[in-house]
């Protein structure tokens, strides 16, 4: 697989319902075991409220871990508590945030990706560790969040059209980094 290109195994609890933070566990202890065999990371896709709780067991993972869809994190006017929870990850290190999929935190429903609390979030993230922020996309999106073709239009500019940060954190955020 890794000849293939395969980086990384993605375990996704978002979207196929809940678990014990045990099972979880379990989980990504069993992807965290073949990613170390190969020099890959774990990717999490999980609701913001699992996170706190799962601390314990990534700060331990052998592995590079990578947090899907800003931690799925309501953006808001007060800190999210598990914002405050990827701040200390990624000041240690281990964690990357991957800044996507912000068609499915904020009020998008205009399709105009201009929820400016979705920037703010994005740019309490970068400025805490911008080492440790990427961007990637779902393009062509996956069910259910499947956009209207007006939106495939703009998506690949959407990063830009939340005005993130600088052009130069932009270029940062767009140009692949090497997971280690």
């Amino acid at each position: 697989m890794h000849q293939l290109g395969v980086r990384g195994i993605r375990i996704n609890i978002a979207t196929y319902g809940s678990c014990s933070v045990e099972e979880f566990a379990a989980r990504i202890n069993i992807a965290s075991r073949l990613c170390s065999r190969n020099g890959w990371h774990v990717l999490l896709f999980t609701v913001a409220d699992a996170i706190p709780a799962l601390v314990p067991i990534l700060e331990k993972l052998p592995v590079p871990v990578v947090i899907d869809h800003f931690g799925l994190i309501p953006p808001q006017i007060n800190t999210h508590p598990t914002e405050k929870v990827l701040h200390r990850l990624l000041e240690k290190g281990n964690l990357w945030l991957k800044v996507s999929g912000a068609y499915r935190l904020g009020d998008d429903s205009n399709n105009e990706f201009s929820d400016s609390r979705i920037g703010s979030l994005a740019r309490r993230f970068y400025q805490t560790n911008p080492e440790r922020i990427i961007w990637g996309t779902d393009w062509p999106h996956t069910p259910p969040m499947e956009p209207s073709p007006t939106v495939r239009e703009k998506y690949p500019t959407a990063i830009l059209t939340l005005r993130v940060c600088s052009t130069s954190c932009t270029h940062g955020l767009t140009t692949p980094k090497q997971l280690r």
